[in-house]
């Protein structure tokens, strides 16, 4: 059961608006809303689904009101094709109105095809009329040019529109977004709404922009009159062409740059002009005033900026050094910034200031990731205030802040933020590093003048950070940088990807990306970019007026002291603790036992994000809680208009030090057990959840939660993908920690390991401990945790909906008693879909040919899809001949018939048969090219958990066996494999499989745990194929070992390097590591690797001494055994079988099973048949071989039904069996 639930996804937990926290639908999605058929009660007509328009979405939007004062003399609408592909408009319009009495007025769209990331314009009508003219001073921008026009001036306050399918009878008593067929909406109103297709404040002055082009983005309003000449020339519309409206001019009293701030990748000289009535412009270097600084330059001629790859680090750092000792970077020179802040004087007065960063290098572009200019007056940092060493780091009092200015540029250079900040030190223990966290605080006063803005508008967590509806925030006033708190120096990510890993969870979580910060040019560090809990957090996140929020927290000043002392107030009132605090005293003196208080404590808690709260840190062994790091907000007002409860809620905080954060006493790893917090009234938080556990229905409410968390959130295969993201995410720039703070690789890459490492294994003891504490079993929690229907499936080789809605992989849906649904599937071009499959937790497996399956289940399942890629195979040929695994046997006929016996555990035979044991041959497959199995299960130790696999005529690869490989759905039953190349040649490790492509290229997935698939997820899974090496001829899978030929001739391996098997160094081959050179074949066994060389050679790497042949001294690599005109080897645990040019059958190794009539050790083969081998095979304690007449002779171990002949014995003596 539990492998089954481990591969079905929670749903979001999408909170429907208003907003109530914990309420709402099951899908995860990229792309929020969606909506579902016409609703014809509301008055629709209905109409066609909008399904072929996904992807164009309203990006920008103006309506100046008909104002012949406006900023832009036509109103406009520009659409903007996000799909990725093209998609024609005929069939599509814009509906509008104003007001709430109005109709909606339709505008049809010509049957024009958009390409990706094209845009279409709309022009309104013009502000002029017969009595007055627009007045062209206050234009600002123009539009010259233009898609289509409407003769409509959009209002100027009240604005609603709906891109939907032609000719729809739109109701107004509909909230836009959930009207029938809606592509995409817009609305201007007066009205705050969660929803991010709204907005506030919308002027004849002010024009919408859509903050990132994704269905699911906000918006935000941009002042046109109060914008630089660089912003407007950013976000002017534009036509189906690429012609932008033009830019009239800025009304500011503006500083002009030359060169737009961002990233470039030679040097530039920059040019500063004045504005009208300005004759002089000042300029600093150093993040300075230029209407102040004493360091100022007189502009009078062009600034060289010069490469700032290699810079020095300026002044701030030089001055910090004399308050902050540890902030010295080992290394004198790296990645900079040109920081050019200027302002013009005209003899009385000055303009404002004007700030533009520049980084000259290449690098820039290649590191991927959102990058953050600072600039301050150095005493606003180091003296006074001095914010960076003038901190209380002991109590939850506010820390000084100093003032200084941000510029934010997205992973292409262009500047996505532009505002006057506060800066304050955060955290405590973890704030004495010299990479300290900084709080930042966007003053909205302070952002009035000179093109700054109030907000950061920009998609900083690429869509993870959601809202109640699922959609993505993109505008913060508050952020965290963060250091990783206790975690800095170690993994950097551990709260980052335990807060991700939770975010469908009930608790609120604070989103994650990593930036690069650079403070007045020099590089500051590798920081991670977080959401902060504050009124403004809470109001983006559910709708609740930020004035209205109460946020609170646990009182760290006395988290040595007394972990039971009253919560204190974070922002809010100064009195918003104090219904919190009488809470707990209410809990503390009233038994929960007795409905009436416990229904009171239901209205005042959500005990759901208190759950979800304490399964996380228990799961996660998350120390330094539950006395502290605990935050707790609700909304005071019950007037609010998100209509958002007055409940408690608590959130995720600060969780570094789990994980396998300690591996020392205080251990964290995947066998630590804290889940005795449940039992304690030492803190407020244990208090809580241990009174509230004497009332039953809140013990089975937390049982049957914990359990689904275990098995739809918490599931090793999601983790450890969304884990592979987020270091991928810093591949390119966590080297940058070691040169700017001495930050040890070794120690980053020991952590990322020992994450897996719990990832994977932390399963089991979590429920062994859930069970064992609460004294239940499985079945039991199984009983009270409901069914649920998962979809999975690969996105791309299939579209698939259920019940005629589109779903995204991995799908989950859960219900009660029982479940119909229709899923459908459709294969994307290059791909067949086969069939659709589904699995009960009994299982039972239901088989649909075609494309629509109708499943209809009481329990729960799953669905997959059986496909095929339809490409041209690599003109494979069959290559006959015998193949044993431990105690199995295959024999592959020059027709491409397989047939099969031995050992039949867990159908490795693909025999169909329900006998463990095969003693005769059977033919199990026709059209085979080649057939492998695993040659390292460890069946000396009874481990007899094998997979086999096979490459057809076709191309396509099967498995079949046990399901010990991640990332491949191995079962009882031949199993397709989604490999998108061309196979050549295929290997199979113990719980890895390899792939040799047409072009060379040597692909794997599985295991990763030594490295044997390479780097990236060492220690951990690779669940779908990943590059190891190219120029490949053939390949080997051992145990824990990779190993192929290159077209040289080299033989190269990866991965487990144990007992000197290789080499001297027993530390894991990540990358490619030679053995031998000249190698014409190779064979993996358990531990070990043998080569055949091009002059007939035969060499030994492995555990063991080639001299005694004994296990764990390790050959030190390569080492001869001495037998000439070898073509073929093969190994089984301590026995290898050795074929010759001549038709020789040599023996050399241990003698299990008596296979070899005695040992053959010291480096000297022994003859077992002279002549008339054609081919050899070992298994464990037996040897095979064919000879010239087509038997296959079988001499060792019969215990499995090896020999063939019908017989099971301990011993067999060369028997023979022909297959004809």
């Amino acid at each position: 059961m539990a492998a089954l639930l481990a591969l079905l996804l929670s749903a979001v937990m999408i909170f429907g608006c208003g907003c109530t926290p914990h309420e709402g639908g099951d899908q995860t999605t990229s792309d929020a809303p969606t909506t579902g058929p016409a609703d014809t009660g509301n008055g629709q007509t209905p109409g066609p689904e909008p399904s072929e328009y996904d992807g164009i979405v309203i990006s920008k939007v103006y309506g100046n009101g008909g104002g012949n004062n406006s900023a832009c003399e036509h109103s406009f609408i520009e659409l903007t094709n996000t799909s990725g592909s093209p998609i024609g408009l005929g069939g599509l319009a814009v509906y509008y109105r104003t007001g709430d009495k109005s109709e909606y007025i339709s505008f049809d769209l010509p049957d024009t095809e958009l390409g990706d990331g094209q845009s279409y314009l709309i022009r309104g009508a013009s502000a002029s009329k017969k009595t007055s003219k627009y007045d062209p001073e206050n234009e600002v921008i123009r539009i010259e040019e233009f898609d289509a026009e409407w003769d409509v001036a959009l209002n100027n306050k009240d604005i609603k529109l709906v891109l939907a399918p032609a000719g729809l009878k739109l109701s107004k008593a509909t909230p836009p977004e959930e009207l029938p067929g809606v592509v995409s909406y817009f609305v201007a109103s007066d009205v705050l709404d969660v929803d991010t297709g709204y907005v506030t404040g919308i002027s004849k002055n002010k024009m919408a922009v859509r903050t990132a082009l994704k269905r699911d983005s906000g918006y935000y309003l941009q002042n046109l009159t109060k914008s630089t000449t660089e912003k407007l020339e950013q976000i002017v519309p534009a036509t189906s062409d690429g012609k932008r409206a033009s830019v009239i001019g800025s009304k500011l009293e503006e500083v002009r740059f030359s060169h737009a701030a961002g990233f470039y990748s030679e040097p530039l000289d920059l040019e500063l002009a004045a504005p009208e009535g300005y004759d002089t412009i000042y300029y600093t270097i150093d993040g300075s005033d230029p209407s102040t600084s004493n360091t100022r330059k007189k502009y009078v001629k062009t600034i060289e900026l010069a490469d700032t790859a290699n810079s020095s680090f300026g002044r701030t750092y030089v001055v910090g050094l004399h308050y902050v000792g540890n902030i010295a970077s080992p290394t004198p020179s790296m990645i900079g910034a040109h920081v050019i802040k200027a302002c013009a004087y005209n003899g009385e007065s000055y303009t404002g200031v004007y700030t533009n960063s520049y980084f000259i290098s290449s690098k820039m572009a290649e590191y991927g990731v959102t990058v953050m200019s600072v600039s301050l007056v150095k005493s606003e940092m180091f003296g006074n205030p001095g914010f960076y060493h003038n901190f209380n780091a002991s109590s939850n009092d506010p820390n000084t802040r100093g003032k200084a200015f941000l510029e934010v540029f997205d992973e292409n250079g262009v500047r996505r933020g532009y505002s006057n900040v506060e800066l304050s030190i955060s955290g405590h223990g973890s704030s004495g590093t010299g990479m300290r966290s900084m709080k930042v605080f966007f003053k909205g006063s302070e952002n009035v003048a000179d093109g700054t803005e109030s907000k950061l508008n920009y998609d900083l967590f690429d869509g993870y950070a959601r809202n109640c509806k699922g959609q993505s925030i993109t505008d913060f006033s508050r952020l965290l940088l963060r250091n990783s708190g206790n975690d800095c120096g170690n993994s950097y990510i551990r709260d980052s990807f335990m807060q991700r890993v939770s975010r469908t969870m009930y608790a609120d979580t604070m989103a994650y990306a990593p930036v690069l910060v650079f403070i007045n040019g020099d590089f500051w560090g590798v920081y991670n970019a977080r959401e902060r809990y504050s009124g403004d957090y809470v109001q983006s996140h559910y709708g609740v007026e930020k004035d209205n929020v109460a946020l609170i927290e646990s009182d760290y000043s006395q988290v040595h002291t007394n972990q039971n002392a009253p919560f204190i107030v974070t922002s809010g009132l100064e009195d918003d603790a104090d219904d919190f605090n009488e809470l707990v005293e209410f809990i503390r003196h009233n038994s929960l036992d007795v409905q009436e208080n416990y229904d009171y404590v239901l209205g005042k808690m959500d005990v759901d994000s208190l759950i979800d709260l304490f399964i996380s840190r228990i799961y996660f062994s998350s120390l330094d809680f539950p006395g502290n790091n605990i935050k707790v907000w609700r909304n005071r007002a019950t007037d609010d208009p998100s209509g958002s409860d007055n409940r408690w809620h608590f959130c995720m905080l600060d969780m570094d030090m789990g994980i396998s954060f300690y591996k020392d006493a205080n251990n964290t790893t995947e066998v630590s057990n804290y889940i005795g917090w449940l039992g304690s009234d030492g803190t407020v938080a244990s208090t809580l959840i241990h009174r509230l556990l004497a009332n039953n229905a809140f013990r089975v409410r937390f049982l049957a939660r914990y359990y689904q968390v275990l098995n739809d959130v918490y599931v090793p295969e999601l983790m450890e993908k969304e884990l592979d993201g987020i270091v991928a995410g810093r591949e390119s720039v966590e080297y940058l920690l070691s040169e700017r703070w001495g930050a040890s690789m070794d120690n980053y890459n020991t952590a990322i390991s020992d994450m897996r490492k719990f990832i994977r294994n932390r399963y089991n003891y979590a429920l062994s401990f859930l069970c064992s504490y609460f004294g239940v079993s499985e079945d039991y929690l199984i009983s009270i945790s409901g069914n649920y229907l998962s979809v999975k499936f690969s996105e791309k080789r299939l579209k698939v909906s259920v019940d005629g809605e589109s779903v995204y992989s991995p799908y989950t849906q859960k219900f009660d008693q029982s479940l119909t649904v229709e899923v459908s599937a459709q294969a994307k071009e290059g791909f067949e879909l086969v069939a659709v499959i589904f699995t009960d937790m009994n299982g039972k497996v239901s088989r649909f040919e075609g494309g629509t399956a109708k499943i209809t289940t009481d329990v729960s399942g799953e669905v997959s899809f059986e496909t095929k890629k339809l490409a041209v195979s690599a003109d494979l040929t069959v290559r006959p001949g015998i193949v044993a695994g431990g105690c199995e046997m295959y024999y592959l006929s020059p027709d491409g018939k397989l047939y099969a016996w031995g050992s039949n555990n867990n159908n490795v035979l693909g025999a169909k048969s329900s006998d463990g044991v095969v003693t005769t041959p059977v033919l199990i497959r026709d059209n085979v090219a080649r057939v492998e199995i695993c040659h390292g299960n460890d069946l000396e130790n009874n481990n007899d958990n094998v997979t086999a696999a096979i490459l057809t005529l076709d191309g396509d690869i099967f498995t079949i066996g046990a399901s010990v490989i991640p990332g491949l759905s191995t079962s009882s039953s031949w199993t397709l494999v989604e490999y998108d190349g061309i196979p050549a040649e295929i290997s199979v490790g113990f719980d890895h499989l390899l792939v040799l492509d047409k072009d060379g290229s040597v692909w794997g997935i599985g295991n990763n745990s030594y490295g044997q698939l390479g780097k990236e997820n060492e220690g951990g899974t690779v669940t779908s194929f990943t590059k190891i090496a190219d120029d490949a001829v053939m390949i080997s899978a051992g145990r824990r070992n990779s190993a192929y030929i290159d077209q040289s001739g080299d033989c190269y391996v990866l991965g487990d390097a144990r007992w000197h098997k290789f080499r001297e160094s027993e530390e894991n081959i990540t990358t490619p590591y030679k053995v031998l050179s000249g190698v014409s074949y190779i064979a993996s066994g358990e531990h070990e690797l043998l080569m055949v060389t091009e002059d007939g050679k035969l060499y030994y790497a492995g555990w063991r001494t080639v001299s005694g042949f004994s296990q764990g001294g390790g050959s030190y690599g390569a080492q001869q055994i001495s037998v000439n005109g070898v073509v073929k080897a093969a190994i089984h645990h301590g026995d290898i079988a050795i074929l010759t040019r001549n038709g020789a059958l040599y023996g050399y190794g241990i003698n299990n099973g008596n296979c070899l009539g005695d040992s053959a050790v010291n480096g000297s083969a022994i003859m077992l048949v002279k002549n008339g081998a054609k081919d050899a095979a070992a298994g464990y304690a037996f040897i095979a071989y064919l000879d010239s007449d087509g038997v296959i002779r079988i001499n060792g171990s019969n215990a499995q039904g090896q020999a063939g002949d019908g017989t099971v014995s301990e011993y067999v003596s060369w028997s023979a069996v022909e297959i004809k």
